[in-house]
């Protein structure tokens, strides 16, 4: 094989490569099984429920998730907009009932930005608990670890299937009866997310 052809071969290879690599996100949280990418722009966020808070502890739950990070300030509210939250900085928890359903949690307004990789919430979402379903509101520790999960969802934890059934995350009836709180390990994740640690290098996310 003559020089030519071997040179027009390497070249060919190195702009195989470099197209390939240019296409491969570069984003850390993908190769991070507990982070699933989705955000809030800011680290100020307003939780809404009307619900019963003596039976569904959403104040609880978002007070505690806001005492065990140090970047989050996350503030519970019956009215998020009349205290002047815009729907990029607020999430809202109620419940459906619906027995027929196996699924605990449903989420709405699920519209985004995309931002350096991220989805950034830009209208409100909604969590709502399944009332139809005594393995989802049976106990307090399990309406608890579903209000849990799913505020923790839209913050940018991921949903996991492995064997660490103690973190809160973890999909299966064993968390849900016994982890009614994100766990330090994921407290700390939460403030990894909002301290900019799974961005693009020099970009903000």
């Amino acid at each position: 094989m003559n020089r030519r052809i071997v040179s027009a071969l390497l070249a060919f290879i190195a702009a195989f490569a470099a197209m390939f690599a240019a296409v491969v996100p570069a984003n850390a949280y993908i190769d991070d099984p507990y982070i699933n990418g989705r955000k809030f722009a800011s680290t100020s966020i307003c939780v809404g429920s009307t619900l019963l808070q003596s039976y569904y502890r959403v104040g609880y739950v978002a007070q505690s998730i806001n005492n065990g990070t140090n970047t989050l300030a996350l503030d519970y509210s019956t009215d998020c907009a009349a205290d002047g939250y815009p729907p990029s900085r607020r999430m809202v928890v109620g419940t459906f009932q619906n027995a027929a359903d196996d699924r605990c949690l449903v989420f709405t307004n699920q519209y985004h930005d995309d931002y350096n990789g991220f989805w950034r919430w830009t209208s409100g979402p909604g969590i709502y608990l399944n009332t139809g379903l005594s393995a989802c509101i049976g106990s307090q520790v399990r309406r608890d670890h579903w209000i849990s999960q799913g505020i923790a969802w839209h913050l940018g934890l991921n949903s996991i299937e492995n064997n660490e059934t103690w973190r809160v995350m973890h999909v299966s009836d064993s968390s849900a009866a016994t982890v009614p709180l994100p766990v330090q390990q994921e407290m700390i994740k939460l403030d990894q997310i909002y301290m900019g640690n799974f961005c693009n290098s020099g970009n903000v996310c």
